[in-house]
């Protein structure tokens, strides 16, 4: 099974946040920044390198664990840890300079159309927690665990 761990940032400039838009199966996508921590990498350097490369901005040392999203996926053959931070401090402009190509938009966006956008990603374990946390609803620190049912089926198992 192959394991994964993911590193996402919430960014927030005065009362916006900041969102990106990438591809997924069914055309475009908005959601916050962030992506898999490579080998040898450590998750803080992983989060600023997926920042800087999603949106051009530089990530400052203020950053804080919001919450943490476990997934098992064994119609996938993979397993996830999604560590998603509060970034409290950054510097530079907006400017995609993805290795990848595939970001296709980089903007700060009100909270109302943040959780607009949001509705429309279709994994509930990486929408449902976020949305959860970006509501209030939820204080930092709880950890979202997932287990794939079928191909396409995930369900919460536990929030602790």
């Amino acid at each position: 099974m192959r394991t994964l761990q993911i590193a996402s940032a919430i960014i927030r400039q005065d009362d916006q946040i900041l969102m990106i838009q990438q591809p997924d199966q069914n055309g475009l996508y908005w959601f916050i920044p962030g992506g898999v921590v490579e080998m040898g990498e450590l998750i803080g350097a992983a989060l600023k390198r997926e920042v800087k490369e999603e949106t051009g901005l530089n990530i400052q040392r203020d950053i804080h664990l919001a919450f943490i999203t476990q997934t098992i996926a064994p119609y996938q053959n993979r397993q996830s840890t999604a560590f998603i931070f509060e970034v409290a401090s950054f510097s530079g402009d907006l400017c995609i300079n993805d290795p990848d190509g595939l970001i296709y938009g980089a903007e700060f966006v009100p909270l109302d159309t943040c959780l607009e956008r949001l509705k429309r990603v279709q994994w509930d374990s990486m929408r449902d927690p976020l949305m959860t946390y970006l509501r209030g609803e939820i204080g930092q620190g709880k950890v979202w665990q997932y287990h794939q049912y079928s191909y396409h089926h995930f369900e919460l198992v536990q929030r602790i």
